[in-house]
C-alpha cells in the first residue's frame, strides 16, 4: 500500500511533527521505504520497520548536511558518513 500519512511522533529520533510519505503497514505506521519530512525542514529518506527508522537511509538537514548511514530500531549502527552542504568534507560516523 502507497499512501501519505501524518503522524505526530517518530520516537527516539525527533519529536517534531512530520508528513511521511511511503508504504505502511496494516495498522498504518511507516513500513518499507519512505520519506519523513520534518516541520524544521529536515528530511529522512529511507528504510523504516513498524514506525521505526530500520535499515539503509540518508538524514537531510535544513542547513544542507547530509548524514548516510544504516539504523536498527531507531539507533545510528555501524559505520555512517555525514556530508558537508557543499559535498566536499566528510566525517566519518560510527555507532550513534
Amino acid at each position: 500500500m502507497f499512501r501519505t500519512v501524518v503522524l505526530q511522533d517518530m520516537g527516539a529520533e525527533s519529536s517534531n511533527p512530520f508528513v511521511y510519505t511511503g508504504t505502511v503497514n496494516k495498522e498504518g505506521e511507516p513500513h518499507g521505504k519512505g520519506e519523513a519530512r520534518f516541520s524544521n525542514n529536515d528530511c529522512y529518506d529511507g528504510e523504516f520497520d513498524n514506525g521505526t527508522w530500520h535499515g539503509a537511509g540518508t538524514y537531510k538537514y535544513a542547513s544542507g548536511d547530509a548524514e548516510v548511514s544504516r539504523y536498527d530500531n531507531g539507533n545510528l549502527v555501524k559505520e555512517g558518513v555525514r556530508w558537508s552542504p557543499e559535498r566536499t568534507t566528510a566525517w566519518k560516523m560510527k555507532d550513534g
